[in-house]
């Protein structure tokens, strides 16, 4: 078995999740596991316009969609970009606000990355 690689929470995401319902927080921190654990989870979408390992995690409870984004990637964590309760009108699209806290995150994540790594060379 891998060793456990550990999560990096990026802005408000630890407590965007912890406000969420507890179904929900299960569903998303399985998902986020799975991950760690160097497996993949039942339910993501591969969000491929935030980059190479960006995941949308999904749960749903009573008609209501919630999400998780991470990058799993990286060498030295998974890094949670964004947990949100997905309100789009726009179908399957994620909403723009969402989408530019991902991009932020991501290109945040990117970044802590290579310091983390130049550190431990």
């Amino acid at each position: 078995m891998r060793d456990e690689k550990p999560t990096e929470w990026m802005g408000s995401s630890l407590d965007d999740l912890a406000a969420m319902p507890r179904p929900v927080r299960q569903d998303l921190g399985w998902g986020i596991s799975d991950v760690q654990n160097g497996g993949m989870p039942d339910k993501f979408t591969p969000l491929t316009e935030f980059g190479a390992g960006v995941i949308e995690l999904k749960s749903s409870l009573k008609g209501e969609a919630y999400r998780g984004v991470i990058i799993y990637t990286l060498p030295d964590a998974v890094y949670v970009l964004h947990v949100f309760h997905k309100k789009s009108k726009t179908g399957r699209s994620i909403p723009r606000a969402d989408k530019d806290i991902i991009e932020a995150a991501a290109r945040e994540a990117r970044e802590r990355s290579a310091k983390a790594m130049k550190l431990k060379r």
